[in-house]
């Protein structure tokens, strides 16, 4: 291939602009291209004048989106340089290269892509790339993305909280329903963890309707003091939680009844009880219905579970 195809192909397909090929190596399936800045770069970076002299020079590798099974890098010369009218001493920025990562922004974009396929691990192993590499990516992406949220369009949240190591760690999550994105995440669990969160949602989620959550007395009555125009919503897993756990001691109770009576009603049919109807089999359903036909009590409640369960 010509260097012209090549520079066009460096250009368009790998995104890396305002830069002059110099020569191409294809080695042991590693391709690297050698560039050198195009003058428009050379400026100051804190003035932008152009009025500046070369204090030193260097050369950085740069890790490129491969090409096929090849693996490839970018070598390019640059410079510091002092600005003769500010002063200002800094190193030539590089619009492509992805900060302080030894990568091209194309890159870093192509493990972001795979972060949502697989594990740290497996696109490290991938990508050939340290593991704390890839883990450093991707943190750096979630820190820009959540830095500024705004809550002006914020009309559904959730809260609930979950073990993040053992010895009763915790951290608590609000999370928008609309969008399913987190935007907030706090360590701990208490009231006094989540209050400082409920006032800045007082304050600024001026469009906020309603806050889903479990049946936590302390957390129903924080969010009536700094939300009090907001709906509380008990989200329906806890909710069916409940009505599952009052169901199988009604199951238990009437079996004791009709165990006292001299009949084993009900036994072994926990799981049939407590299971979605539409996930029994014909034999299974066949039993529970003998069960329903001596016990009504049984049979309403099972029915009362099933409405709610499809609500």
């Amino acid at each position: 291939m010509s260097t012209s195809k090549l520079a066009k192909l460096l250009n368009s397909g790998f995104g890396i602009k305002d830069v002059i090929l110099k020569s191409v190596d294809f080695i042991d399936k590693v391709v690297t291209f050698r560039c050198s800045l195009k003058k428009p770069l050379k400026k100051c970076a804190k003035c932008s004048s152009k009025n500046v002299q070369i204090k030193e020079t260097k050369v950085r590798r740069l890790r490129m989106v491969p090409l096929g099974m090849m693996k490839c890098f970018l070598e390019i010369t640059i410079h510091k340089f002092k600005c003769k009218n500010c002063g200002a001493s800094a190193w030539v920025n590089l619009p492509f290269a992805a900060g302080k990562f030894p990568l091209t922004k194309a890159f870093v974009y192509y493990v972001l892509a795979l972060v949502k396929l697989g594990t740290i691990q497996a696109i490290s192993i991938f990508t050939d790339l340290q593991w704390k590499t890839v883990k450093n990516i991707h943190k750096d992406y979630l820190s820009q993305k959540y830095q500024k949220i705004s809550y002006k369009k914020l009309l559904y949240v959730t809260v609930d909280e979950f073990s993040i190591k053992k010895g009763h760690k915790y951290m608590t999550v609000f999370a928008d329903l609309c969008t399913g994105r987190i935007v907030h995440a706090v360590e701990g669990r208490s009231v006094e963890d989540i209050k400082p969160f409920l006032e800045t949602l007082s304050k600024r989620a001026r469009k906020l309707r309603a806050i889903a959550m479990d049946l936590s007395p302390s957390y129903t009555s924080a969010v009536k003091q700094y939300l009090p125009g907001v709906d509380i919503v008990f989200d329906r897993f806890h909710v069916m939680k409940l009505l599952n756990e009052v169901l199988d001691e009604l199951r238990r109770k009437e079996r004791e009844k009709y165990s006292a009576a001299g009949s084993d009603i009900g036994k072994g049919d926990r799981f049939l009880f407590l299971r979605n109807f539409e996930d029994l089999d014909d034999k299974q359903r066949s039993k529970l219905d003998r069960l329903f036909k001596v016990n009504e009590s049984l049979a309403k409640a099972h029915t009362m579970k099933e409405q709610f369960r499809t609500f």
